[in-house]
């Protein structure tokens, strides 16, 4: 296994830019941190993409609704704040999707399942994510802030090894595309296509030759369980 700060430092899980080629893959990230006989527990990310690793033995998944072909991925129906595994079962926790950071009791559920030393890895949208969504909105539904998360490991019992923060750009075809996008995810608190009409309307000052520019802010972090 490399050194964390080698990984982040030589690019290994390099910086997004708005060169989507230069954009860091999560999964990789989590394969810096396994070996073939690594145990891990996958808490609700958006999809099987990191489970099908060939560097996984075995993988739990809590949360997914289809399972891809592999004899490695169990999938489990449980809620991440009462995890049906003993104490210090798993080599590796991670989620792409902001699960572990949600709370404090979803944290210190997924900390009591990995074993000592084991590590917990998270992809999680940033504070500043779409911010000229807040903007026009005046609302936002609450984002990640480190600050939160490294307290929440503290009170754990884990110790934060490192994060990294990634700024870009998202380009989006149209206001009807960004109005699927809202439907679709949490970004707005109570959005209603209708309702709120006149701020849709006003998305058209972010536009450009393209389509519609935003802003994107992702969080990586890795921390230890000590």
């Amino acid at each position: 296994m490399a050194d964390i700060k080698t990984i982040f430092e030589e690019g290994v899980i390099a910086r997004y830019s708005d060169d989507p080629r230069e954009r860091p893959n999560f999964c990789s990230f989590v394969d810096y941190f396994t070996d073939e006989r690594s145990v891990a527990l996958d808490v609700d990310s958006d999809d099987l993409a990191c489970a099908l690793s060939p560097r996984l033995y075995r993988i739990y998944h809590v949360g997914c609704q289809k399972v891809k072909s592999a004899d490695n991925i169990y999938c489990i129906s449980a809620n991440p704040r009462h995890l049906p595994f003993p104490d210090n079962h798993f080599d590796l926790v991670y989620s792409s999707c902001g699960r572990l950071s949600a709370g404090k009791a979803s944290m210190q559920e997924s900390v009591r399942v990995l074993k000592r030393s084991g590590y917990m890895l998270e992809h999680v949208v940033g504070e500043k994510d779409r911010w000229e969504l807040k903007a026009v909105f005046g609302r936002s539904m609450p984002k990640a802030k480190m600050g939160k998360v490294e307290r929440y490991l503290g009170q754990s019992g884990m110790k934060l090894l490192d994060e990294h923060e990634f700024l870009f750009h998202e380009q989006y075809p149209s206001v009807g595309s960004i109005v699927d996008l809202l439907e679709r995810e949490p970004i707005i608190s109570g959005f209603d296509r209708v309702k709120d009409l006149e701020h849709l309307q006003d998305l058209n000052m972010f536009m450009v030759s393209d389509g519609l520019r935003l802003s994107a802010h992702r969080l990586h972090w890795v921390a230890r369980k000590l």
